[in-house]
């Protein structure tokens, strides 16, 4: 799924403006696993059904990501690493080794970049602080991928980047065997249009909760240097308790409960305000009570909202028949008719 942002300031009727977009993908994990939820367990084991020593659906899937981005694919995993029962980490296991395999038998240009780390292991660990280690790893991915803007580059812009890269060159004169480190190369202005090459694809388990968090730093790393781009802000950077963030916030949490509903039956459990250091008593208890929504949801009428699913993008059969009909029928009753809608939109 593509997650676009754009940035198109108005500036009157008759103005030509200047606009960016930046696109990032959320998808699972591309192997052949499953969850049995017949059991009443609100974390089922993690099966790997079919183990395929040449990957080859996840090499079509890489395949058609970069058919569709271009290079380089930077896949971003947040699943565990570590569990005192394996569950995840098997997942995250097989993965990392298809991602290997793939990268030693596709062409050099296509070498997937691979970011494995443990989100929810850094969230309990106080020394952690996880957005900040978000805001650079989406620094990184966006310096390589960079994003979509219509314009040349704006001249105060260039003016700012070479006043910085001449301040380095005098530094390193005044004392060559200092450890100066050149954050710049010789700035060149751009007079055409700058294109994105390339994209962040983000996963967890479900890519509902930490997925959407991810994306939201990645989004605001992205807006920043997008609204710089515009000669809207002096730095590209923002900070986050400012209006315009605060704004974007609302959005991806919009985006991500939307997503939540339609496949897990509740809203996000963990949102952004979970990883913050700041987050409150408020915010544990408002967490805990979604996940028991989500764990009632997965237990009770996620099969119902599968079969709608499935009638809606017409991929029923026979078999399945009389459990439509059932769904058909119990559409009246309104503990059934949320499900069946929210069903409807999944995929749509």
């Amino acid at each position: 799924m593509d997650t676009t942002s754009f940035d198109l300031p108005y500036l009157g009727k008759n103005s030509n403006p200047s606009y960016t977009s930046f696109v990032q993908h959320r998808g699972s994990i591309p192997l052949f696993w499953s969850q049995d939820t017949s059991a009443m367990n609100p974390k089922p084991p993690i099966e790997l059904n079919i183990r395929d020593p040449y990957f080859t659906v996840s090499r079509v899937h890489f395949e058609q990501l970069f058919e569709r981005y271009g290079s380089p694919v930077i896949v971003l995993n947040l699943i565990k690493t570590k569990e005192s029962t394996k569950r995840e980490s098997i997942l995250g296991e097989e993965f990392t080794e298809c991602i290997n395999y793939l990268n030693k038998v596709i062409d050099e240009r296509k070498k997937l970049l691979y970011i494995r780390w443990d989100m929810s292991r850094a969230k309990n660990n106080r020394e952690d602080d996880v957005l900040e280690i978000l805001e650079e790893i989406a620094e990184e991915s966006l310096s390589l991928t960079g994003f979509f803007h219509n314009g040349p580059e704006l001249y105060t812009n260039f003016v700012k980047h070479k006043n910085m890269f001449d301040t380095q060159i005098k530094e390193f004169k005044k004392d060559p065997s200092s450890s100066t480190t050149f954050e710049f190369d010789e700035p060149i202005k751009r007079n055409h249009k700058q294109y994105q090459n390339g994209v962040v694809r983000s996963n967890c388990i479900d890519c509902l909760d930490r997925t959407n968090t991810a994306q939201y730093i990645i989004g605001k790393v992205a807006a920043a240097h997008q609204l710089y781009a515009l000669g809207l802000i002096n730095e590209p950077y923002l900070a986050f308790d400012t209006d315009a963030i605060f704004m974007l916030e609302a959005m991806y949490h919009d985006l991500g409960d939307t997503i939540a509903l339609q496949y897990g039956g509740s809203e996000l459990v963990n949102t952004v305000r979970t990883y913050r250091n700041n987050n409150n008593w408020t915010s544990h208890s408002r967490d805990m009570i979604v996940s028991i929504k989500r764990y009632y949801s997965n237990s009770f009428v996620d099969a119902e909202r599968q079969n709608a699913i499935t009638m809606f993008l017409e991929k029923s059969d026979s078999t399945q028949n009389d459990d439509i009909n059932d769904i058909i029928i119990d559409a009246d009753d309104p503990f059934h008719s949320n499900d069946i809608a929210l069903g409807f939109l999944k995929n749509a």
